[in-house]
């Protein structure tokens, strides 16, 4: 690849830095859609495929050999039985032809008569013997040939993992924007602290170009989770109560105290008396206060939803809590007025909370007791009477930033295990962590995982392509505020090389170059 002004070295690190100073464009200097050297990007999946794919052809060498250590261990231990029958034979021979002619002597000694089984009995066992040691060091052979297949998928995963650990800026926009992303945080009761996850579906690209040579694709879509250590943060790294956010004074509704003879025939199981049906003008609303309540989970669907769930006692979660669900979207007030006072930003932020209850776009509450579960519609009268929903809701908001920071791929990547790679509903990969150390790994799947990715860049290399003022190049021009200019150039034969074997090709043909 030829580059001006630019290290040599593809660490991320070196080059994510460029989008904050300027902006991108193709070879005929048109603005480029993606913030990223899409150049160094699309050599990275490249290197990456081509590495994983030497590692699936070592694996198949190390597999070839451990099929034939079965055939080499039954030849040996045939052979050693054939020697065990040869020498026995021998000895019996010996022993009817010449011993058993001393053997009646008067003046042969009972010791030199048993001298000859003497001879015969380590002989044989000694054969044993060699057999037993035998199978011992083929049983440590062939377990030492298991660990380094599993070595070696585990070196396809930590590649993997690197590369997708970053997937903010190693995956094209086409992919990005079709992603699902769900981020966790689950408190672990020993100890207390969070088990963080992160779940990407993505619907991969249909290319309707029907001159396509390439069999159909393997899937519409394709996934990857990712488990994160909480150590990552020092707020996720131990249980959490509200309180911890800043927010004090907050009563959060969980429905109407019920009347005393309502609690005596839920006691004896009679249910509820239709004749008593639930009166607000007659019942006192229930509150529980925010502040005591620990963040037991929390799931956020990246621009659509936030799901809380908090509880008096992490250790009775399933059993007594409240469950909150917002919408992303209205947690953060449109932007008005950047030039506005601080007061008047107040103001503003107010008025769009305001204008929010007034259209009934408000938090979604469940109460959970046990058996029973109340919804808790926020638009009553006697709730919001009692509810700062204000704060209420900048509490959501102040979750959603928490639980944002695990999208900070730059903190949190060091801190991210690769869980599972699957294509459609096929597992291509799954590593635990639990005392089992399961494994799974399929190389097919894997390879439709690549291929899969392959036809997210395959729009872009083609815009790339056709914009670009040399055939057989990619070029990609980078342009700073202050009119400085490079130039990255990367030949197309350098991404099809290393990827010219077989299993390459079927990531060379969905990249369409």
């Amino acid at each position: 690849m030829d580059t001006k002004n630019e290290s040599q070295s593809n660490l991320l690190g070196n080059y994510t830095k460029e989008e904050n100073n300027g902006r991108y464009l193709y070879g005929d200097y048109t603005p480029f859609e993606e913030k990223k050297n899409i150049i160094h990007v699309l050599k990275d999946f490249v290197a990456t495929s081509a590495n994983i794919i030497e590692i699936h052809k070592n694996v198949g060498t190390l597999r070839f050999v451990l099929e034939n250590v079965d055939v080499f261990q039954d030849e040996i231990i045939r052979k050693i039985g054939n020697l065990q029958n040869s020498v026995e034979s021998s000895l019996d021979a010996f022993h009817t032809k010449y011993h058993e002619k001393i053997v009646s002597s008067s003046d042969v000694k009972k010791e030199a008569e048993s001298s000859f089984f003497r001879m015969r009995a380590p002989l044989i066992n000694s054969i044993g013997d060699i057999e037993k040691q035998f199978t011992k060091y083929a049983t440590e052979y062939r377990e030492e040939i298991q660990e380094r297949i599993i070595d070696s998928y585990n070196n396809a995963i930590t590649l993997l993992q690197l590369w997708l650990s970053k997937d903010e800026y190693n995956l094209p926009g086409t992919l990005l924007e079709r992603r699902n992303k769900v981020l966790t945080a689950k408190i672990d009761r020993d100890p207390y602290s969070y088990t963080i996850t992160s779940a990407n579906e993505i619907i991969g690209v249909i290319n309707t170009d029907s001159s396509s040579s390439a069999e159909s694709l393997p899937a519409s879509t394709f996934s990857y989770h990712f488990t994160i250590d909480s150590k990552f943060s020092e707020f996720w790294k131990h249980r959490r109560k509200i309180s911890d956010l800043g927010i004090d004074d907050l009563l959060i509704p969980i429905g109407f105290k019920k009347s005393i003879s309502e609690k005596l025939r839920r006691s004896f199981g009679l249910g509820s008396s239709q004749e008593d049906p639930q009166d607000s003008s007659e019942r006192e609303v229930e509150f529980v206060h925010a502040s005591s309540l620990y963040i037991t989970y929390i799931k956020m669907l990246s621009g659509k939803t936030l799901a809380v769930k908090l509880s008096g006692d992490p250790s009775k979660s399933d059993e007594k809590s409240v469950e909150i669900e917002y919408n992303l979207p209205d947690l953060i007030p449109e932007e008005k007025g950047a030039n506005s006072n601080s007061g008047s930003s107040s103001t503003t932020t107010i008025e769009y909370y305001k204008g929010l209850v007034s259209e009934g776009i408000l938090p979604r509450i469940d109460y959970l007791d046990k058996d029973e579960r109340r919804k808790i519609d926020l638009n009553h009268k006697e709730f919001q009477e009692g509810t700062d929903i204000l704060k209420l809701v900048m509490m959501g908001k102040m979750l959603a930033d928490r639980i944002s920071d695990i999208s900070n791929t730059s903190v949190v990547s060091p801190y991210m295990k690769l869980d599972s790679i699957r294509v459609g509903d096929k597992e291509g990969i799954m590593s635990s962590s639990d005392s089992n150390k399961t494994l799974l790994y399929y190389e097919d799947i894997v390879m439709s995982f690549l291929e899969l990715v392959a036809v997210g860049f395959s729009p872009l290399i083609q815009r790339i392509s056709n914009k670009s003022p040399v055939k057989g190049e990619l070029i990609l021009r980078y342009e700073t505020d202050e009119k400085e200019r490079k130039e990255y150039v990367l030949r197309t034969e350098e991404l099809s090389a290393p990827l010219s074997d077989e299993d390459g090709r079927r990531v060379l043909e969905r990249l369409k170059l």
